[in-house]
């Protein structure tokens, strides 16, 4: 996570947590008996963003304050837990939110259909865990109260467990918690060392030395476990040389050991999973696998995409071989059907040298330079390396469909603003904007950005985009110009927008471009412009928004064997396949989002979504609307472009 987006979660932290002040008090833990559990467990499966996919307990040993607290209407319970940085469970703070449905007292039992507290309706029950600096922007899970007693508004006893799946579609791996607070009943844990397991580099077709998998129990009660087994496509490639788990039960503090090696049988990575079932609410250990053969031939090649329609209308026209010769090597390439490796209609070929290389199919048969059938085919490249070679193949699949393009463009005026934020004495105003329905964000000592939301086409399939703001800097700085992306995280995270280029300082429409597809959420696009201490000169930076829009490409696919499928506004119009073979645009190139606008340590405490602006409102944002933080020192930047701008 980007220093950005650990510094807003915990910044979002301090506003909640001050305005719980009076409704959430600390109670101090007195000493409890043998039989009473004050713990934390953290039991994240692979891609869980919180936990990264690890497996801790926190106990009173290892923190340095344990709390629990009812919020007024016995409805709400915040459990927190602080512990040193630097230990097995990652950031010092995590923070539970177990929530009964409004106007419900929260009680012994189990609560499903469970949401984000802050996104909580009738009948839905509230559940937030945040962690490791994160917090989720979506939630999916469950809950159980096993034991609880308030003594209002402090809690007494609280044992419970839960489940969530957090930010689904870039986080696919559940997480699982019990939570124990001067509770009498214990609890299962289990925890797999290493993390991953990675074999580094092994010479193709030799087997690795055997390597170790600790599974240990470290909650409470003790646990029972399965049999271990290697799945995943790449399963073959790696050998359980024993289990010593296997259908074990383990008391809390012991530990098991199974062993495992690998083979690769070819240059190039190979990845599984080792599962071993238990009986922890989880239900299982995972711990990934990862071994790179290597061999004589250095040189690389990927082949792509996997379809492709070579229909020339500037969509996915060719297919690609592309790769590196660190040494001097040929490649030699032959196109296929599937099921007929004797068949071959294409061949082609890259001569021996060193440097980077691409050969491309344009979808035509050698020997009459025509369209091949739809269908199936295999590609292979062959690399020579006197005297080595080595074999990259793919299938693929060649398609007849075609794309018709449209022009569009979406376009807000500056006061328009969705989202904002600040730190120190930064400001976002529309009063002071030298622009009548424009903004200003002004940087101050600290940091300034504003998030728009702009409407595209609901469906199709999206080419170029090119992300616009007009306006000029107010003391000749400059500001930054990003595109959200979707695949990175929630937009109410700065971290995850990239395309960045610096914008300003004098009056023009300043763009940033990418290509759409995976950009657009919901029939929306978002870009930020913010500015900062010491960007484009030392100093503050001040910059006026007249207008921001997004001009942008979208295609109507028609198949090749019926009507054309019709697009978001109106049926398409039929047209014949284009004949001219026009270069697609160029991606620019452009740098990442900065990640150093906020600093890495800030106040702890609950997270809180950036501020949602009703752009109808006439007046300025006051200090209640916007969020108060400090901000770190920034060295002026250099001031070149990241990147050319693109049409």
């Amino acid at each position: 996570m980007s220093r950005t987006s650990r510094a807003i979660t915990r910044l979002l932290s301090l506003v909640i947590s001050c305005s719980l002040v009076g409704a959430a008090l600390t109670i101090a833990t007195p000493a409890v008996a043998a039989d009473e559990y004050t713990t934390l467990y953290i039991d994240g499966e692979p891609g869980d963003k919180l936990s990264l996919g690890k497996s801790f307990v926190i106990d009173e040993a290892d923190a340095t304050r344990f709390d629990a607290n009812m919020y007024p209407g016995d409805n709400t319970v915040f459990f927190d837990v602080s512990a040193p940085r630097g230990g097995p469970w990652g950031d010092f703070t995590w923070t539970v939110y177990l929530a009964a449905p409004p106007g419900e007292v929260l009680t012994t039992g189990t609560y499903t259909g469970a949401v984000d507290r802050y996104d909580q309706g009738p009948g839905q029950p509230g559940l937030r865990v945040h962690g490791n600096g994160f917090a989720c922007n979506t939630l999916a899970g469950e809950f159980t109260i096993h034991e609880i007693s308030i003594g209002y508004p402090n809690v007494n006893v609280l044992s419970a467990s839960f489940r969530l799946k957090c930010d689904e579609s870039t986080a696919p791996g559940d997480l699982y918690g019990e939570v124990r607070y001067r509770a009498s009943s214990g609890f299962k844990a289990a925890d797999a060392k290493p993390f991953v397991l990675d074999f580094g580099e092994q010479p193709s077709a030799t087997a690795t030395g055997t390597k170790t998998v600790t599974v240990s129990a470290i909650g409470a009660d003790a646990i029972n476990l399965g049999s271990a087994e290697i799945v995943g496509a790449d399963a073959f490639i790696f050998t359980l040389e024993s289990d010593g788990c296997a259908s074990a039960m383990l008391q809390p503090g012991s530990d098991c050991a199974i062993g495992i090696s690998a083979r690769p049988p070819s240059n190039r990575t190979y990845k599984a999973d080792l599962r071993l079932d238990d009986d922890t609410p989880r239900g299982e250990r995972r711990v990934p696998l990862k071994v790179k053969g290597i061999g004589d031939v250095e040189a690389t090649a990927t082949i792509g995409p996997e379809k492709f329609y070579p229909v020339v209308d500037k969509y996915k026209d060719t297919l690609a071989v592309k790769g590196s010769r660190p040494t001097a090597a040929k490649v030699d390439v032959k196109v296929w059907p599937a099921g007929s490796p004797d068949e071959v209609i294409a061949t082609g070929s890259v001569p021996s040298g060193t440097g980077n290389y691409t050969w491309r199919w344009r979808g035509r048969v050698d020997a009459t330079g025509k369209l091949a059938p739809p269908g199936k085919y295999y590609v292979a490249a062959t690399i020579t390396e006197e005297p080595d070679t080595k074999v990259v193949k793919k299938r693929i699949t060649l398609s007849h469909d075609w794309v018709t393009w449209k022009k569009k463009t979406s376009v807000k005026q500056g006061r328009w603003v969705r989202l904002w934020g600040w730190s120190k004495d930064g400001k976002v105003t529309f009063s002071k904007s030298i622009y009548a329905n424009g903004v200003r964000i002004n940087s101050g000592r600290g940091f300034a950005a504003v998030v728009y939301v702009l409407p595209v086409a609901k469906s199709g399939i999206y080419g170029w985009m090119s992300f616009e703001v007009e306006g000029k800097s107010a003391n000749k700085r400059k500001a930054m110009l990003a595109a959200w992306n979707p695949s990175m995280g929630g937009a109410k995270d700065l971290g995850n927008y990239d395309a960045a280029r610096k914008i300003g300082p004098w009056k023009k429409w300043w763009k940033t471009g990418v290509q759409g597809q995976g950009r657009v959420v919901d029939g929306k696009v978002r870009l930020a412009v913010m500015v900062w201490k010491g960007l484009g000169g030392s100093g503050k930076s001040i910059f006026d928004i007249k207008r921001v829009r997004v001009v942008y490409k979208v295609g109507t696919k028609h198949r090749a064997d019926g009507p054309a499928i019709a697009t978001p506004d109106k049926p398409a119009r039929v047209v014949g396949p284009k004949v001219a073979n026009v270069a697609p645009p160029r991606l620019p190139s452009l740098t990442k989002a900065p990640t150093h606008l906020i600093p890495p340590v800030m106040p702890e405490g609950p997270a809180l979504p950036i501020e949602e602006r009703d752009p109808s409102a006439d007046t300025d944002p006051g200090p209640e609307a916007g969020l108060e933080f400090e901000a770190m020192e920034v060295s002026p930047k250099p001031d070149e472009d990241p990147g050319a701008e693109s049409e």
